[in-house]
């Protein structure tokens, strides 16, 4: 070969090194985001904790805590949800109901989504807001965008994300590692 080639070949491998090398250092670079933030400071929750996190994110510190834990097994939170006790789970799926009704309502009925959507029913049931829970119920099965509507009304007469607060308030080593999972 001509030693033009090898010039070339050189200055082609160097490059790709360089790529290689550039790409690795953008992929290993950590998560600064606020999400991760959190995770981090609740990976383990004690009741403890728990009582020093303000009442405007109680709900996220225990969200946060099961995606923590589902970011420790490299699976999806879902996945996670037939371990957790039953307040956890309750707390995670009305969590999530909330995030997509104010954001994406449709997404509620979606096929991913439809389970949590459920399950989250249930959980209404639990921190006895029925008239959410039916309305929510009603969507999923009819897909009538009018419930849209009605469980918006409904969910900010009920105050569910205080409920949640106040359910989480009153029995928090239901909702920490110590005692439970």
């Amino acid at each position: 070969m001509h030693p033009v080639v090898y010039v070339f070949l050189g200055v082609l491998m160097a490059a790709a090194l360089g790529l290689l090398f550039w790409m690795q250092r953008r992929m290993a670079r950590p998560d600064t985001s606020r999400a991760a933030a959190l995770m981090d400071r609740y990976r383990e929750l004690t009741p403890e904790t728990l009582a020093a996190v303000p009442d405007d994110e109680a709900a996220k510190a225990v969200v946060c805590n099961i995606l923590a834990k589902a970011e420790e097994h490299r699976t999806d939170p879902y996945r996670l949800l037939p371990g957790l006790s039953e307040e956890r789970r309750a707390v995670y799926t009305v969590w999530l109901f909330l995030k997509e009704l104010e954001h994406d309502p449709a997404a509620l009925r979606q096929k991913d989504q439809r389970t949590l959507s459920a399950l989250a029913v249930d959980a209404l049931r639990t921190l006895e807001v029925n008239p959410v829970a039916d309305a929510l119920d009603r969507f999923l099965e009819t897909g009538d965008t009018a419930e849209i509507d009605t469980l918006c009304t409904l969910t900010a007469e009920a105050d569910v994300p205080s409920l949640l607060v106040a359910w989480i308030r009153s029995a928090p080593e239901a909702f920490c590692d110590a005692t439970r999972d």
